[in-house]
This record gives structure tokens, sequence and C-alpha cells, in this order.
């Protein structure tokens, strides 16, 4: 495998140009930082004026939200 143990991704970033480390930087920065650490404060912000059984009514209806927005922006069909 190519990936064993990421020694062949860390092997072939020694050789990588400096704009694809600078973009392999900028990528796990942005996955780092915003889709997991500002969500989960967004996430406690947010929660902070909320009762527990409205915030479990947001929870459980997430994949109602999620049918809509996929038949909404990406069109698909429901089965």
């Amino acid at each position: 495998t190519p990936f064993l143990d990421g020694r062949a991704f860390a092997a072939s970033l020694a050789h990588a140009a400096p704009d694809t480390t600078a973009a392999l930087a900028t990528a796990v920065v942005w996955c780092g930082a915003v889709t997991c650490a500002y969500t989960i404060w967004a996430q406690s912000f947010g929660q902070r004026g909320v009762t527990a059984a409205r915030a479990n009514l947001v929870y459980t209806s997430q994949p109602v939200f999620s049918a809509l927005f996929a038949f909404g922006l990406l069109h698909e069909v429901p089965t």
C-alpha cells in the first residue's frame, strides 16, 4: 500500500514543490481550525441560551434538514 503508516506520504513531502507544501499546510490549518474548532465553539455558544428540549429537537431534526438541502441544492431525489 502506498500510504503504509504514512511513511510514503511523509517521504514525498521532502520532494514536494513549495506551493504544494503551502497548499497542504493551508488545508491542514483550515480543517483543524475552521471545520473542527470553530464548529465546536459555535455549537457551545449557540447552546448557552437554549433549553435542553429545544437543543434535542434541533439535533434530531438534522436528517430532515440534510435531506432538504440535498434535494434543494444538489437535486437529489428521495428514495
